[in-house]
């Protein structure tokens, strides 16, 4: 009798189990949180080409001024 109501009382823990798989299931379900991890992709890769292409151009603008220095004296 004193489980019974305990139960009652407390609820049924396996439903409580039950309730939070299926917010667990639900959370992993949405697509919201995808897009923002592609954003981030999308944002790194931008940021490696941006720094590979600066510092490319950056050595080539160097040795061209170089080449000036050197020419001019």
């Amino acid at each position: 009798m004193f489980a019974r109501a305990a139960i009652l009382e407390w609820g049924n823990p396996n439903k409580k189990k039950e309730e939070e798989m299926k917010k667990l299931i639900g959370f992993f379900k949405e697509e919201d949180g995808a897009t923002a991890v592609e954003y981030a992709l999308m944002v790194a890769l931008i940021a490696a080409v941006v720094i590979g292409v600066v510092t490319t151009l950056g050595q080539n603008a160097n040795t061209s001024f170089q080449d000036t220095a050197d020419a001019l004296g």
